[in-house]
């Protein structure tokens, strides 16, 4: 679940995208407030629930939040190409911009609904195997569908935006094996206790998004 940023690495900090990204966290915040009132009204427990759900939850409001701030920056071709640009007045923006951010969106929030399916459908599949399986095969045609929009990012992408992507896999990958096998190890030793799958996921997504922001705003001070 990757998301390739084809935002300008050129552009600089100025009281307008100050006021964006204000707007964009308000934006983030409400809808992350609307989303927990909305699983607590279908009865969803918070009170009990695993620590990595929590986390999970919460890297979910942030998929959805960032997917709600590109479709209302591509929903204005002047806003979105002032989001782009770097100097000078911005020209609307063209219609593969408009696309790609679209994409990034509906990517992002494929994500989202991917880790929630298992968080919101685990109180109530108790007993029933039938319903697993159909949110199971559920998820694999969204991942796959998500997996065919990352590939039509990608071949859209410029240069910078995918060496950006390769350095966040590989510091990714590079520690995430490290922490696999020092945690395998630690098990094997009998130092831990069992640590699932999914727990292992949630920690490797918060990882990659870590790494994402680190080395966006990295990449964005040496422009």
């Amino acid at each position: 679940m990757t998301v390739i940023d084809n935002l300008s690495p050129n552009r600089p900090v100025t009281s307008q995208s100050v006021k964006r990204n204000l707007i964009g966290a308000v934006i983030g915040g409400a809808f992350g407030f609307g989303l927990i009132e909305l699983m607590g009204r279908l009865g969803i427990r918070f009170k009990g629930m695993p620590a990595m759900d929590l986390v999970a939850i919460v890297i979910v409001i942030e998929f959805f939040g960032f997917a709600l701030v590109l479709a209302y920056l591509s929903a204005d071709r002047k806003r979105l190409a002032s989001t782009i640009e770097c100097e000078g007045t911005p020209l609307p923006a063209s219609d593969e911009e408009v696309r790609d951010f679209r994409l990034q969106a509906a990517v992002l929030a494929l994500a989202g609904l991917m880790m929630l399916i298992p968080i919101v459908s685990t109180q109530r599949i108790q007993g029933h195997a039938g319903r697993g399986l159909a949110l199971f095969l559920a998820t694999v045609t969204l991942f796959a569908i998500q997996t065919l929009l990352n590939i039509r990012l990608w071949r859209n992408s410029d240069e910078f935006a995918r060496r950006t992507l390769l350095i966040v896999a590989a510091v990714t990958f590079s520690i995430s094996q490290g922490l696999l096998f020092l945690t395998g190890a630690a098990e094997r030793l009998q130092l831990i206790r069992t640590v699932s799958n999914w727990n292992l996921c949630i920690a490797m997504m918060a990882l990659y998004l870590s790494v994402s922001v680190v080395t966006g705003l990295r990449f964005r001070s040496y422009h």
